[in-house]
């Protein structure tokens, strides 16, 4: 049986191998979604790595970044593998590309 510190890691890891795959759906880099977040780009790093534990917060403001609901971002999760080496797909749902509104008005 798998100790419970060991699920953590494999649902850290799986969580961050979902949100690497949202960014890359996303056509952005970790330093771009850091700055739409609010965040660091290490940390966007750390928790692509599966070595952060994300706060709901931060998972809120990185799936508003990727303009996908929290729904949309956990779907991937549902399908992750035991194994976390094994590929897993995200959704046709996935955003094709996503466009930072820079306009201000005022």
């Amino acid at each position: 049986m798998q100790s419970p510190y060991n699920q953590l890691d494999t649902v850290s890891k799986g969580f961050g191998l979902a949100l690497k795959q949202w960014r890359a759906k996303a056509y952005i880099s970790q330093e771009e979604l850091a700055f739409r977040a609010g965040l660091h780009r290490t940390y966007i790093s750390g928790i692509e790595r599966g070595v952060r534990n994300v706060s709901l917060r931060n998972i809120s403001k990185l799936a508003m970044a990727l303009n996908i609901s929290l729904s949309e971002f956990f779907e991937p999760l549902g399908k992750f593998p035991k194994n976390v080496h094994e590929p897993f797909e995200i959704s046709q749902s996935a955003p094709q590309r996503v466009h930072l509104n820079t306009s201000t008005t005022g």
